[in-house]
């Protein structure tokens, strides 16, 4: 049984050098290309962070002994609008969500079905002739089994986002967007923002 050989083994009479040196060169400079069209967001990030820490620009050389002018504000600013943002996006105890059934819900006709029988059943055990059973008595059955069934689905979102700590993730995004202007999150949401 043949086997193809792997790209960095030496195959019959070629040298290893050449091809792993040509590799690691675009490798270098794949990294070369990033970093460069990085580095301008990475400076731009530098500069909100020493701002933010109310530290003067690297260019700025200010002697021993001579007065500071800055005055370090934008952590206040920053934390104020972290709190008034967060009052908006994640307020306590409110959920900003819920489940609920359609207007007209629709069972699988196996589950009609399956109720009907029980209905059925029901009114035999009480007395009651079954053909007085009404479409009206049927559909009021299948509202109240799915509203039991999103008050089960509620409760299992809202443990899905308490264990996935949805809210302290989300706060990481907007305060780091209030940073550095920029917080990317990915999690279980309605619209894109």
């Amino acid at each position: 049984m043949a086997t193809e050989p792997i790209l960095f083994e030496a195959q019959a009479g070629q040298e290893q050098g050449p091809i792993l040196e040509a590799i690691g060169q675009s490798l270098k400079k794949e990294f070369e290309t990033l970093r460069a069209k990085r580095s301008p967001i990475e400076d731009e990030w530098l500069k909100d962070a020493a701002q933010y820490m109310g530290q003067y620009d690297s260019s700025v050389k200010i002697p021993k002994g001579e007065s500071r002018l800055f005055i370090p504000r934008t952590r206040t600013k920053v934390r104020t609008l972290d709190a008034r943002v967060g009052e908006i996006v994640l307020p306590v105890n409110k959920k900003l969500w819920d489940i609920a059934p359609s207007p007209e819900p629709e069972l699988p006709p196996e589950r009609k079905e399956w109720l009907t029988n029980m209905l059925t059943q029901s009114a035999l055990e009480r007395g009651i002739d079954p053909s007085a059973i009404t479409k009206d008595h049927l559909r009021d059955l299948e509202m109240e089994l799915a509203q039991a069934a999103a008050k089960r689905m509620s409760i299992k979102v809202a443990d899905v986002l308490e264990e996935g700590q949805y809210y302290k993730e989300a706060r990481k995004v907007y305060q780091s967007g209030h940073r550095y202007g920029l917080g990317i999150f990915k999690g279980p949401l309605l619209d894109k923002r």
